[in-house]
């Protein structure tokens, strides 16, 4: 998988461990420094809190956290901090963005993404034609498309 869609997949453990009711949240802490920071035992009583399905899913992201390099750690601790200064509005777009994109399967995600650090690469000229060509079409579904917009949109803050 590739190291932008092992971050991204990662994104939503924070999200997991803190989920509250659907109103407006603050700005979480930096959940992958925090969690990072934490002994085994800190860990393990943190995960006893959740239910056992959120527990499970909890525990497979902190395993993949523990296996990113320094480097893809570093950036995840970087998204994660340009995630809390983010409007709350924008958090719960992210947040919604995010379990779009794990929704997927591997394989999916793994096109999205490196449409994704395409996108990020392109011009806001070359970036809104590209997401109405026609080969984007041909290459993703209308909910994949979606989420390539809405990704574009909270990264770039156009619409299209």
């Amino acid at each position: 998988m590739p190291a932008i869609a092992r971050v991204l997949a990662l994104l939503p453990l924070a999200l997991l461990l803190s989920a509250q009711a659907a109103r407006p949240r603050p700005a979480p802490p930096n959940a992958p420094a925090r969690i990072r920071r934490m002994d085994p035992k800190q860990r393990e009583t943190l995960l006893e809190r959740l239910p056992p399905d959120r527990r499970k899913q909890a525990a497979e992201r902190l395993d993949r956290l523990e296996s990113l390099s320094p480097e893809q750690r570093e950036q995840l601790e970087k998204r994660w901090e340009h995630f809390r200064q983010m409007s709350p509005e924008n958090r719960e777009r992210a947040r919604d963005l995010f379990r779009d994109f794990n929704a997927l399967a591997d394989e999916r995600r793994e096109a999205l993404s490196a449409e994704f650090a395409h996108l990020k690469s392109l011009s806001p000229e070359a970036r809104s034609a590209r997401l109405k060509a026609d080969e984007l079409a041909k290459r993703f579904s209308k909910k994949e498309r979606q989420i390539l917009r809405r990704y574009a949109e909270l990264t770039t803050g156009e619409r299209d």
